[in-house]
């Protein structure tokens, strides 16, 4: 991961986020192996979280803040076997949604 702050210092700050992390896993809920399942999340969640928490207090200050979330419709219709590759893409829509409602809401 690249320092976001050395972007703002040298472009003037970040107005556009795309979170586009990810890779595919494939296992019955059974079979599913720990460390495996806790790399993808490190990826796919708190990876992006990681970089919106990084830019996110700049695009607040200036009142800009477009973060698009690259995602499949797993997150919403998981099929057999895909379980683990789905959550966190679901956890990852949820907590974009608050980011959301706190913008519409300005209550930060």
């Amino acid at each position: 991961m690249r320092r976001p702050d050395l972007r703002e210092e040298r472009f003037g700050g970040i107005e556009v986020l795309v979170n586009n992390a990810g890779y595919g896993y494939r296992a019955a809920v059974e079979e599913g192996d720990d460390k495996e399942v806790e790399d993808l999340f490190a990826t796919k969640f708190f990876g992006a979280v990681s970089m919106i928490k990084a830019v996110l207090p700049g695009m607040w200050a200036r009142r800009a803040a477009t973060i698009l979330g690259i995602s499949s419709i797993a997150g919403r219709l998981a099929a057999s076997g895909s379980g683990y590759w789905a959550a966190p893409g679901c956890v990852l829509h949820r907590f974009r949604g608050s980011l959301a409602a706190a913008d519409e809401g300005d209550d930060r």
